[in-house]
């Protein structure tokens, strides 16, 4: 897919039979497009909803390795604000393809931040957003995203989060996220599982302690979507 300064590399994936469900944009956590995020929008393409997961780290390049130290070195090259670009235009892609009024996004780590700042800039948008920053990464990067609390008072909704009581985002940041939200009236719904940490989605797939807050979660997700964002 073309952007202004490139080709946005990207996976689309498609329902076997007709689409039941609208078009969803996957934005990846700081490890890009591991074979986790292959899994989920496959699951999501079984569900009906045609999903495209692309890749948000195609400037700075491959991983040097899969640790979460080379991770964070090449998330600290980007310039957010132009990924987040990146994902509006896949966005418009997947609507114009599928001929939608709505897309979905749903992001994760990083890519639920962006998820939320996405939520301020457009107004057709149906939002999952898994263990997204609402206050920021505290880490470095060439050009940071504007921090989701900041924004609150352009967001649309409706908006659906996820986080664990054990991750490392801080409950008490969560809560104040929610209340912001809450108090501009918008369409929001979250959920924090108790003994479930930052990723826990993975216990989709792996038997983990955080394995029944992944099952749940996505069975939430999946029903938010099928409602919010039909063919």
């Amino acid at each position: 897919m073309e952007v202004p300064d490139g080709v946005l590399p990207g996976m689309l994936y498609e329902p076997q039979d007709a689409a039941s469900g609208g078009p969803v944009v996957l934005i990846t956590d700081i490890y890009g497009m591991v074979p986790f995020y292959h899994e989920v929008s496959g699951r999501l393409a079984t569900a009906g909803h045609p999903t495209l997961l692309i890749d948000i780290f195609w400037r700075e390049g491959e991983l040097a390795e899969n640790t979460r130290e080379a991770a964070f070195e090449r998330r600290s090259k980007m310039d957010e604000p132009r990924g987040i670009a990146d994902v509006s235009a896949a966005l418009d892609f997947v609507k114009d393809r599928f001929g939608a009024d709505q897309a979905g996004v749903l992001g994760f780590c990083l890519g639920g931040l962006f998820a939320f700042v996405l939520t301020a800039q457009r107004d057709d948008l149906v939002t999952v957003s898994y263990y997204g920053f609402p206050e920021g990464i505290s880490a470095p990067v060439r050009v940071p995203s504007p921090r989701p609390i900041d924004l609150v008072a352009e967001m649309s909704g409706p908006i659906l989060s996820f986080w664990g009581e054990e991750d490392y985002i801080g409950v008490d940041v969560m809560n104040r996220f929610g209340d912001a939200v809450t108090a501009q009236g918008i369409d929001y719904e979250a959920h924090i599982y108790p003994d479930a940490g930052h990723a826990f989605l993975q216990g989709m797939v792996e038997d983990r302690v955080d394995s029944a807050a992944a099952t749940d979660s996505w069975k939430k997700a999946l029903a938010y979507l099928n409602q919010r964002l039909p063919a």
